[in-house]
């Protein structure tokens, strides 16, 4: 079954080969990459018997996905992480990735990696909603999608306690819910609106103290 827990599943196991193999330092991965063709060639590898397909970096033409009317966080020209179809169901994947060694602080990098995070959700929610608008007729079904984050970075899972800031409205602790955020001193705002989901970040077998969150939304 092809749930976020099916997922953890997968990853630890990546982890796990990598311990063996000796393969991590401090990092897992060494970029953001690696961990999407990591995950992808795991895939691939646990569910060979049942004819997965794998995409990576796909536009939603490719899964027949026609954008007629572009979203502001979904077009025809975005791209999707990975796109696993199995038995007639597609399940759209977005991950990030953030490494920092502990004695360093990147306040910038943190919030554009929870800005990600949110307008991955975006993405995914207008991807599920769209296709199934367009399929719903025809046998096919976006039936659920997972956006990944992993980090070592407390201030990603971790409330600061500061209300009203960008970082800590973004901050995914304890739950990754709609917001809105100053984009530049003008007081630009830019609206994040999503539905609103429980936040279990779950550690992982490293060093460094990697964490991992896996949001699933099931139509």
């Amino acid at each position: 079954m092809m749930d976020k827990n099916f997922l953890s599943d997968c990853i630890n196991e990546i982890i796990d080969e990598r311990n063996k193999n000796k393969q991590i330092k401090q990092r897992i991965f060494s970029s953001e990459a690696e961990f999407q063709f990591a995950l992808a060639w795991k895939l691939k590898e646990k569910l060979i018997e049942q004819n997965a397909q794998i995409y990576l970096e796909t536009k939603p033409y490719v899964v027949g996905l026609k954008i007629e009317n572009n979203d502001k966080f979904l077009t025809a020209n975005s791209r999707i992480d990975i796109i696993l179809e199995l038995d007639g169901k597609l399940y759209p994947i977005e991950l990030k990735y953030k490494y920092l060694k502990q004695d360093r602080k990147n306040a910038g990098g943190q919030n554009n990696f929870l800005l990600g995070f949110h307008k991955d959700v975006c993405k995914m929610e207008e991807f599920q909603k769209q296709f199934q608008e367009q399929f719903k007729n025809c046998g096919k079904n976006c039936e659920k999608f997972f956006c990944i984050a992993m980090t070592n970075q407390t201030c990603i899972y971790k409330s600061s306690g500061r209300s009203g800031t960008n970082n800590e409205q973004l901050r995914l602790a304890p739950e990754c819910k709609p917001c809105s955020f100053k984009v530049n001193k003008n007081k630009t705002i830019e609206q994040l609106k999503h539905k609103t989901y429980k936040c279990v970040w779950t550690d992982m077998k490293s060093p460094e103290k990697f964490k991992i969150l896996i949001i699933e939304n099931k139509v």
